[in-house]
């Protein structure tokens, strides 16, 4: 009976970590805040204790909330991340999921211009269903309110005026789009993972989002702010919160409301239209110095912090060597950011970075390293790295990604090689054929079974059944070296190996091990397909085995 319920105990924990829909994803906790993100755990516990803050601001307002369950934040690292696992808003950074009870957010690399407001926003919402469950708000109040805190968390805000409403409230109002009638006849709903306005019966054009937006909140701010209004609206929202409207009716009822307790709505449009006017410039939040000292701290996120403070300007020259060391980081999060850091700054001796964070499987740094090996002197150098390099692959992937046509006879020269994969060959003909150097072409191409995408080639000789042994005793000592592990048994075709993959792939391990384990799993057997992760591929390991599969 023992055995049984401890295979059961475990048989539960499996099948948890495999509907789990991160990889190697962390939870904070601060007050009544769980943070589940797949970013680093100190970003996790600073968006619990921010938001913790917050709360304040909104219970000072509106009365304490109920927390006698946590409130769930889903913090992805990327938007594709978003979209795919938090079944995102096309177009936004984050949203309130009123029947999953949480807020998913995208960090996206940093939160501190935009995230910040958006965390707090999304939090809004979600602190006003745990206070007035009951309550129908009209989507200008309940949007405008979510904004209105995000100013009065914000502070480079000047007179709590947010800062990504200001100027989509200023345009609006110059762009004729302020209309009162309009902005009180919108509803705002998401269909099919877009967010959709529709005017009801209002004359007036649907507005962009990010300009309802900054329209609802600037009422809203006015109409709280005001010493002409503000008692009135308090007045209003209080029995807003009490109605219970008709589906459909609910901006009827608040116009209503709006008119009987603030009064006649063609003077507040008037004098709002004013007060979008009058309002003031968010200022600049200065930005901290990076030190050298940082980018060889043990702790992965004070090398990314610091290699994030110095992307927007030039790269000091004291902080160059840091940042090229950082283009080989363990943290695929670092190297990416050590990418955008020298993309304004490149040189030849940030060329062979760039080339291997091509081959990394993360979309962003792969995006970010090409448009850095963009600049006039990359190409000479991925020549030379053509010429010197193991992986010679890497460096023509580069050519046929820069978009020099230098490199022309490079890339032709590389067609007649009947070992060169198939994904491989069509990424330098795309290329030529960009650059009108069709006729460069062979028009003949000798077959070979490496034109077949991950064949697998057969080892030398069979593999040592010993060293084979050893390695898998390898793979389940989590103080070894395991990514090593998944090299060597990759190298040797070591098909005893595939369950332990497998095992690895589904297991929660670091990245890095993950991905020499696919690796490793694509040299024995020649395809990815049939040993996917149980649990939701991260978008990294994603584009990975679409490399693999091309080249």
């Amino acid at each position: 009976m023992r055995v049984l319920l401890v295979w059961l105990a475990l048989a539960s924990a499996s099948a948890a970590l495999d509907r789990h829909p991160w990889t190697e994803a962390t939870e904070a906790w601060d007050g009544c805040f769980v943070v589940e993100t797949n970013t680093f755990p100190e970003v996790g516990r600073e968006v619990a204790a921010h938001l913790r803050r917050a709360q304040a601001f909104f219970e000072d307002r509106f009365g304490p909330v109920d927390a006698r369950r946590p409130m769930r934040i889903a913090l992805f690292r990327t938007k594709d991340e978003y979209r795919r696992l938090g079944e995102g808003v096309s177009g936004a950074v984050g949203h309130f999921d009123g029947a999953l009870d949480r807020c998913a957010l995208v960090w996206d690399g940093t939160l501190g211009e935009t995230g910040w407001p958006v965390a707090v926003h999304e939090a809004a919402h979600h602190w006003f269903r745990r206070r007035h469950p009951d309550a129908r708000p009209p989507s200008w109040y309940g949007e405008g309110i979510a904004c209105f805190f995000e100013g009065l968390m914000d502070p480079t805000a000047e007179r709590g005026a947010a800062r990504l409403r200001v100027r989509a409230a200023q345009a609006a109002l110059e762009g004729g789009e302020a209309s009162l009638d309009a902005l009180l006849a919108t509803r705002a709903q998401v269909r099919e993972g877009r967010l959709v306005l529709d005017a009801g019966e209002a004359d007036a054009p649907g507005l962009p989002p990010i300009r309802f937006y900054g329209l609802a909140w600037s009422l809203v701010h006015f109409l709280a702010t005001d010493a002409r209004h503000k008692e009135a609206f308090r007045r209003f929202e209080l029995r807003l919160f009490a109605a219970r409207p008709r589906p459909g009716s609910e901006e009827a009822l608040a116009r209503t409301l709006l008119a009987e307790e603030c009064g006649d709505l063609e003077a507040i449009e008037a004098q709002w239209h004013e007060h979008v006017r009058s309002l003031p410039e968010p200022r600049l939040a200065p930005s901290a110095p990076a030190y050298p000292w940082e980018f060889v701290s043990g702790n992965p996120y004070v090398r990314y912090a610091a290699l994030r403070r110095i992307e927007a300007g030039p790269l000091p020259a004291d902080l160059r060597p840091g940042a090229l060391r950082c283009l080989a980081d363990d943290d695929i999060a670092v190297r990416a950011a050590a990418c955008r850091a020298l993309q304004g700054a490149m040189g030849e001796d940030a060329v062979p970075g760039m080339i291997e964070a091509l081959d990394l499987g993360d979309p962003e740094m792969k995006e970010t390293a090409l448009r850095a090996l963009a600049f006039p002197g990359a190409t000479a150098a991925v020549e030379r790295l053509l010429l010197e390099r193991d992986d010679r692959h890497g460096a023509l992937r580069a050519l046929a990604a820069i978009g020099d046509a230098r490199a022309n006879h490079l890339m032709a020269a590389a067609l007649k090689d009947p070992l060169l994969p198939a994904g491989l060959r069509a990424r330098c003909t795309e290329a030529l054929r960009r650059h009108g150097e069709a006729a460069r072409i062979p028009d003949a191409l000798v077959p070979s079974r490496a034109d077949a995408p991950c064949t697998a080639s057969a080892p030398a000789a069979p593999p040592d059944p010993e060293k084979v042994a050893r390695l898998l005793a390898t793979l389940r000592d989590l103080t070894a070296d395991r990514a090593a592990a998944c090299r060597d048994l990759g190298r040797m075709g070591a098909e005893d190996a595939v369950p332990a993959l497998k095992r690895l792939c589904r297991s929660r391990v670091e990245e890095r091990v993950r991905l020499e384990a696919i690796r490793a799993l694509v040299a024995i057997t020649g395809e990815t397909r049939g040993f996917e992760p149980a649990q939701a591929a991260s978008a990294r390991e994603a584009a990975y085995r679409a490399w693999a599969e091309e080249d």
